[in-house]
Order: structure tokens, then C-alpha cells, then sequence
């Protein structure tokens, strides 16, 4: 039986290691290997709470936005804080611009050249060869857009900080609500970068996603996986702050329910990392397990969190499922429908939010940091369900616990056969040049991954081969 590892796969938000095996040039199992440990959650232990927002949302660059509301929320469960409709309008606002940046450059910037001969030169050279089944005129718009995608994420981002301040990783987004007081000016600056936003999303993004599913028809079946997906809900809702504005919810092999977060459960049985308990159950109120390197049958930093015990995927195609009526499969164009989708829903959102928001009402109301306390804060961020939770004690943070939708989707297997939906995805894609297996990144790109946000540095002892065939 032959093997294939790719390490790192590259054109992903922090690069990872996949290794897959093959029987008769069809992948049989798969393992996701995420093998850098930051050791965000280490970090926060001692600080004060109000930290947390600007440490965890250093996580990652593409997605900052997710951690520091998400960490927010959890701060203000810890003291049950109120806010008020300006704060959580702007809070939406920003996040929908970063969530709209990551679609256009997820699609464009690292999905894109698996399909399309962009040019014969770096930085698209090397590169796994593959028939190029566009028509020559197609190709020439959709590298025309791969370099205007750039200016429009731009775009999108500018709207972020536009009311955080900066982005990625903004001032505004802090307990209590958003620093940034709306103004006339800021209003009519955020509805002209959202037209521009607009037009390419509806657009451009669309017609060119839909040119690579009709050329490739064959991933509309590669990279399914069992009907098993979770989210926290989306954004939260102006006009009831304390509740998703879309929420949340669990489907489990086709039927839904309301998610419970102590079914939820977090396992380093395959993880570098030892604890006295394999599995913990949710709410994660509790130290994170120490690293371990060496530990015999484990082979990745990312743990491996169930729902129920079933590996369950998040992301737009989970919030489509359960907000969007959609009832297709779940291969790898319908990944990328999903992500387009609701790229056009936020658009949508973002409109209606900036012409609501109030010149003469408050956007912040002051937090006053607990001596003690538990807080969660749960959040759907681009990729998936985004789970921070905290303790205090003596004021001072005592354990904060992280569980990023890339875990979610690309952790390690629990016992032998209870893969993640990652790994799940690719078992079944057929390979058809083991020397160029390109259908290995189609099908891993899918997901976004991202395992900065999923590992949370450490310098190997051996070579890392960046690609082989056993």
C-alpha cells in the first residue's frame, strides 16, 4: 500500500502535513498533521482579563476578529454584562468585513490555482502539473480577477477598521461593547466600500466559482463525508444582544437539534500532548494538557473535539444546512457554493446594520473586570465553531481554554476509526497521478484550514520532507 506525505501543504493559513494511503490509487485513510504548538492558552494564565481580547485574537491574522468577539463574550458572560445596540451593530460590522476578506481570499488567493494555470513564472512556479479544461478566455478573466480579488479583500478589511481601528487584529472590539463611536462620515465611508465589496461578490466571485464546478464536475462528489455538522450561531442580534442573530445548532447524520456543550468533548488520545484524562467534556473550565512530543500513536498538535462522539464539520456549509434550507451533499464544491453564499448573505447584513447604526447613541457601556467568575463565549467564526472559555480567580486569569473551528474540522482521530471530518473527506478520492496528487490540496483547501488558530513553537528533531511516495 502506498503512502503519500505532503508536509507542509502550503496555500493555507499556517502550513500543516497530510498523509495519505493509497489502494489502487484511491485514498483508504488519512491523517491531518498540525505540527507547530503556540501555546496561546499557557500565555494567558496570570494576565488580567481584559488581556484576553488582544492576546487571543493574535491567534491568527485572517480570522482575528472571531477571537477577540468571541473572548469578549466570554468575559461578559463571566459578569452577565449588558450591551447596548450601536455596540453590537459595530461588532457585527467589523467581523462580516473580516469574514468577507477571508472568503474573497480564500477562494482566490489559495484555491484558485489548484484549478487554473495563472501564469508559467513564480510565485504559481512549481507546482503540481494537471489538465487545464478552461477555455482560454475564462482563464484570462479569472486571473484577471485572482489580482482584483486582493483590492476588494482590501476593501473589505478597510471597512473593518474603518470602525476597529486597525485590522487585522482591531482596538475597538473590547468587553462592553466597541470603543468606536459611529459618525456620519464613518457611515457613508463603510456603505462605499461595502458597494465595492458588493459588486465583485455578487459578481465576479460567483461567475467564476460557477465556471470551475462545471469544468470540474467530479468535486461535486470527492471529498463527501457523513451529514454531521455544529455551529454557535452567527453574529450576534442587534436587537437581542444576548442571543445569535443566526443561531446555532447541531446536525447529526441529517437531523438537527440545539447543540449542548457538555455533550461536547475534547480528546489528545492522538495528540502530542499528556494529561492524566484523555477526554474532557465541555465546558472546557479547566488547564490545557501539557505538550508531549514523543508520545507513542500520537501524530499531530491538534486535538481531536466530538460532538455526541461524532466528528461533526462547521463553517458556511454547516450554517447553510441549518439556516439556508440547503439539503445537497457536502463534497468540495459544495464547500466552495456554501462560502459564496454566504459571502452575498453578509453583504446583505452589512447593509442593513451600517444604515442602522445611531450618531447619538452609546456604543460602549464600561466592564469592570470580576475577581472571580466563569465565562464562554461561543461564536461562529468563518471556518466554524469558535469556543473561549475562562476562569478567574484573584482577579487574574486562572484558565482559559480555546476550541477553534479548525480543530473542529482537521483534528486527529479518537481510538482507530473515528476520523475527523477532514480526514473523513479525503478517504475515497482517487488519485490519478500519485506524482502530482493535486486532488489532495482540492479536497484539503475545501475546508480553509487553519492551523494557527487549530494548535495554538517548537523545532523538530528530525527533517520535515516537504513531499514523498512510500
Amino acid at each position: 500500500m502506498a503512502k503519500i506525505l505532503i508536509g507542509p501543504v502550503t496555500r493555507e493559513n499556517t502550513p500543516m502535513a497530510v498523509e495519505v494511503s493509497l489502494a489502487n490509487k484511491v485514498i483508504s485513510d488519512a491523517k491531518i498533521m498540525g505540527r507547530h504548538m503556540r501555546g496561546f492558552e499557557y500565555m494567558l494564565a496570570g494576565l488580567v482579563p481584559s488581556d484576553a481580547p488582544y492576546f487571543t485574537e493574535r491567534i491568527c491574522g485572517i480570522c482575528s476578529t472571531a477571537h477577540t468577539y468571541a473572548s469578549c463574550l466570554a468575559l461578559e458572560d463571566a459578569t452577565t454584562h449588558d450591551l447596548t445596540k450601536n455596540g453590537v451593530l459595530i461588532r457585527n460590522i467589523i467581523f462580516l468585513g473580516d469574514l468577507l476578506q477571508n472568503h474573497l481570499r480564500h477562494f482566490y488567493l489559495l484555491s484558485v490555482p489548484d484549478y487554473v494555470h495563472l501564469a508559467e513564472e513564480p510565485p504559481w512556479l512549481p507546482r503540481y502539473t494537471f489538465r487545464d479544461r478552461l477555455p482560454s478566455a475564462v482563464t484570462k478573466r479569472i486571473t484577471a480577477n485572482y489580482f482584483k480579488a486582493f483590492e476588494v479583500s482590501r476593501d473589505a478589511h478597510t471597512l473593518s477598521a474603518n470602525f476597529g481601528g486597525r485590522t487585522p487584529h482591531t482596538w475597538s472590539i473590547q468587553p462592553g461593547g466597541a470603543t468606536v463611536q459611529p459618525t456620519g462620515e464613518k457611515i457613508m465611508r463603510a456603505l462605499a466600500n461595502l458597494r465595492l465589496v458588493k459588486e465583485f461578490v455578487t459578481g465576479a466571485y460567483r461567475e467564476d466559482l460557477l465556471a470551475l464546478v462545471e469544468a470540474y464536475p467530479e468535486y461535486s462528489e470527492y471529498g463527501s463525508r457523513p451529514h454531521n455538522y455544529i455551529s454557535f450561531g452567527l453574529v450576534r442580534d442587534p436587537d437581542k444582544p444576548s442571543e445569535p442573530f443566526l443561531p446555532g445548532g447541531a446536525v447529526l447524520e441529517g437531523q438537527k437539534e440545539a447543540v449542548e456543550v457538555t455533550a461536547i468533548s475534547e480528546s489528545i488520545e492522538h495528540s502530542w500532548y499528556s494529561a492524566a484524562k484523555e477526554v474532557e467534556e465541555g465546558p472546557f473550565y479547566h488547564r490545557s494538557p501539557e505538550p508531549d512530543r514523543q508520545k507513542p500513536g500520537a501524530y499531530s498538535f491538534i486535538k481531536a473535539v466530538r460532538y455526541k462522539g461524532k466528528a461533526c464539520e462547521g463553517g458556511p456549509i454547516a450554517r447553510a444546512v441549518l439556516h439556508g434550507g440547503y439539503q445537497g451533499g457536502n463534497a468540495v464544491w459544495n464547500r466552495h457554493l456554501a462560502r459564496q453564499w454566504e459571502a452575498e448573505r453578509a453583504v446583505e447584513l452589512m447593509e442593513r446594520w451600517i444604515n442602522q447604526l445611531q450618531e447619538n447613541q452609546p456604543s460602549y457601556v464600561q466592564w469592570e473586570s470580576p475577581e472571580a467568575g466563569k465565562g464562554q463565549g461561543l461564536f461562529d467564526a468563518m471556518r466554524g465553531p469558535l469556543g473561549h472559555w475562562v476562569e478567574i480567580a484573584g482577579g487574574k486569569i486562572k484558565n482559559y481554554t480555546v476550541v477553534t473551528p479548525s480543530v473542529w474540522n482537521m483534528g486527529t482521530r479518537v481510538g482507530a476509526e473515528n476520523l475527523s471530518p477532514l480526514e473523513e473527506a479525503l478517504i475515497g478520492t482517487p488519485i490519478e497521478d500519485v506524482e502530482n496528487p493535486v486532488e489532495i490540496g482540492r479536497v484539503v483547501r475545501s475546508f480553509d484550514p487553519c492551523t494557527a488558530c487549530a494548535v495554538h513553537v517548537i523545532t523538530p528533531t528530525r527533517k520535515l520532507e516537504p513531499f514523498r511516495i512510500v
